[in-house]
């Protein structure tokens, strides 16, 4: 069901480079939502509403247990709401929400499951992925996310990206740098490169893909998938 509610700031975290938060915020009301959806945000900057939309990257279970769902924000150019959550926004600070809303969500076609996200596309694809490994509901997951630099990346991110085992592959794909702290879970490049190998570690074709980023990654790895036989129906994408 949407609401539209008020929310409480209580943590940023930060990262590196000061040009992503996730801010976690306090419900004072019932809310649900499915991994994968997106609330409409709209607070007063510089006496105007100002309304964006942005993906979840908590998970519903950790809303239910202490009432905080959280957001990834990376800050663009004359991006007047990204501006003020990276530069601006401080614990203590009101925000009101309204939702949850979107169809970015697991269909359970499968129990293997393939991510390829980028820059912001990281929220919904990381509160997907982290409900799966916190319930288990999986056989493998295959997860690639590309972003400019390590700098970019909070801690949780990193934290929930460089797992590895027998039924998890995480590759963290660097377009602006080459960086080796974790060098069985990065790479330089873009994640279209690291396409063979994720299908190789999953080794079927009975998976669900989910494709978030920019216009021109999601329909070049969309093209990609489709001519490797992939079912159009097990793709889900979205674009910002």
């Amino acid at each position: 069901m949407m609401i539209t509610t008020i929310g409480l700031i209580t943590t940023i975290e930060y990262s590196p480079s000061g040009e992503v938060v996730i801010i976690h915020v306090q419900v004072s009301e019932p809310l649900s939502f499915t991994e994968g959806q997106f609330m409409l945000l709209q607070t007063l900057i510089d006496g105007k509403l100002v309304k964006r939309s942005y993906s979840i990257c908590s998970t519903n279970q950790d809303l239910q247990d202490s009432q905080i769902i959280s957001f990834s924000i990376k800050r663009k150019e004359f991006g007047v709401f990204s501006t003020w959550a990276t530069k601006v926004a401080k614990p203590g600070m009101q925000i009101t929400m309204t939702g949850p809303l979107g169809k970015f969500v697991d269909k359970k076609f499968s129990r293997n499951y393939l991510f390829i996200s980028v820059g912001s596309g990281l929220s919904p694809c990381l509160s997907i992925y982290n409900y799966l490994f916190r319930t288990g509901e999986y056989n493998k997951i295959a997860n690639l996310f590309g972003e400019q630099k390590v700098a970019h990346i909070p801690d949780t991110v990193m934290k929930a990206y460089t797992k590895m085992d027998d039924r998890i592959y995480n590759q963290i794909c660097l377009s602006r740098e080459m960086n080796t702290t974790y060098p069985s879970v990065m790479r330089s490049g873009y994640v279209q490169g690291a396409l063979d190998d994720a299908l190789a570690f999953l080794d079927t074709d009975d998976m669900t893909v989910f494709i978030c980023g920019l216009p021109a990654m999601c329909d070049e790895v969309r093209d990609i998938l489709l001519s490797k036989g992939l079912p159009r129906e097990r793709l889900v994408i979205e674009k910002y």
